[in-house]
Order: C-alpha cells, then structure tokens, then sequence
C-alpha cells in the first residue's frame, strides 16, 4: 500500500514540476506573467478547439501561418453565430483578450496589442519545444491521433489502410497508441503519423499539452499532408 501511495506521490509530483516548468520557461520567454501562461494552456487542455482557444489558434495561422482547417472554420461559425451560447462565447472570448490587453498596455515591452501578446506566448512555447527536440537530436515522432465515430464514416475506411489526412491548425496528438484508443472510444479510429520535429508545436513542460495522456500539439503548415494508417477500435 506505501509502495502504491509513494508512486502515486511522485507522479503527482511529475505533473507538477512539468506544469511549473512550463509555466516559468513560457513567460521569461514571452514576457508575460506566469497566470498568463496558465490561462492559455488551461483554455487549451479544457477544449482545444474552444471559444477562447482560438485565441492561440489564431495566433499559431498568423505567426507561423499554421492554416486552419475546413472544420475549424466551420466550427467558429457555430461557435460565434449558429450556436445559442454564442453571445457567452462572445463574452469569454472578450475577457481573455482583456486579460492580455493588461499586458499590452504595461510600459516596458514589445507589446501593442491582445493579439501581439497571444503571438508571444505561442512563439515562445513553439520556440522552446524546437529547442528541447534539437537537443535531444529528434527529427520526427511517431504519434497517434484518436477520431469518434460521430466526425468518421468508417464505411469509406479500410483496416490499416494509409490516407492522406489534413489536420488542424493545432491539433492534439498522443505519444502513446493506449490513449488514443480511448479518445476514440467505441467504433471509432486511432490514426498512426511520422510527424516531423518542425512541426511539433508543443507539449507539456514547454506549454500546451497534458502530461500524464502523452499529448503532442502538432501544428500544420500551409499545403501539409500526413500519410495515416487507419486503425479501428470496437
């Protein structure tokens, strides 16, 4: 039972120090404050296509020129307009940018506006994950992304066939294939990608991403096609 308890300790204890070191490397880098950061990555591992996320999606297509997706721009539109939550939407989205317009308005830095503060923040956590991965030598990862059934037509598919696949501006991606399966859940897909290193945009200790599921924000470039295999769960 102690053995069991100490380990569960020290994994609390990994996310911790994973979550405190991306919130201290994020704004030294960006020139923010630490509540800053953990307002972006909280909007972030809450829904990573939320209202208030676009925010940084956003900011990722004018920054690096990351394209968002046909789903994603369908999505805002019912996010902003077509959803009854849209006026709520409107207004959560108004007082995050509020928050970074603070930032902004201090003397003393390179901001001007929201927006410029949301492109420091994801330069930084961009910036910092490349750093990391040419450190470490690591020139593509293996990552696995799961699909519901809901947004699959699974009759158009062929077990452990390789399609071609256009993701999100940022999208969430996992390192461990267990996970995936269960954000799939029950006949949905788990698909399998080489990503190049250039195009991880983060991961937990350098900003978004939750620890303890493996995730990998993978970022999208202009005119990028993954290759995936298809595997199909339940």
């Amino acid at each position: 039972m102690a053995e069991a308890e100490n380990k569960q300790t020290d994994v609390a204890q990994g996310l911790l120090n994973h979550h405190a070191a991306a919130l201290v490397n994020v704004a030294k880098r960006a020139g923010v404050r630490h509540v800053d950061v953990e307002a972006a990555i909280k909007r972030w591992n809450g829904a990573s296509n939320g209202a208030e996320t676009f925010i940084y999606q956003d900011a990722a297509e004018r920054v690096f020129g990351a394209p968002q997706s046909a789903w994603q721009r369908r999505h805002k539109v019912r996010l902003f307009e077509g959803s009854t939550f849209a006026d709520s939407h409107k207004a959560s989205v108004k007082r995050h940018k509020d928050r970074l317009a603070e930032i902004a308005a201090l003397p003393d830095n390179a901001y001007q506006t929201a927006e410029d503060v949301a492109d420091g923040i994801v330069t930084a956590m961009y910036n910092l994950r490349q750093e990391s991965l040419r450190k470490a030598d690591v020139k593509e990862l293996i990552l696995y992304r799961g699909v519901r059934s809901k947004v699959l037509n699974r009759t158009a598919l062929i077990e452990d066939e390789n399609i071609e696949y256009v993701g999100n501006a940022l999208e969430s991606w996992s390192c461990y294939p267990a996970q995936a399966d269960r954000f799939a859940g029950f006949k949905g897909a788990v698909m399998r990608a080489l990503i190049p290193a250039e195009r991880v945009f983060a991961r937990s200790g350098t900003g978004m991403g939750v620890y303890k599921v493996g995730e990998v924000v993978v970022m999208a470039t202009d005119g990028s096609t993954d290759v995936v295999t298809i595997h199909f769960v339940g």
